[in-house]
């Protein structure tokens, strides 16, 4: 896990069951772009894992 960019303090959270868009984009340590703009969708609490 890397993370790029944090959120503001004051940034707003999901909660329980809430439904969560995710943008992202898998590279590889060469810089090889593996996945782009890939959209994972998931609700909290749920217990989904995604691999």
């Amino acid at each position: 896990k890397k993370v790029l960019q944090a959120s503001p303090e004051n940034a707003l959270t999901p909660a329980w069951g809430q439904e969560v868009t995710l943008k992202m984009q898998g590279v590889l340590e060469d810089r090889t772009v593996v996945e782009k703009d890939c959209k994972l969708v998931f609700i909290i609490g749920e217990g989904d894992v995604n691999q």
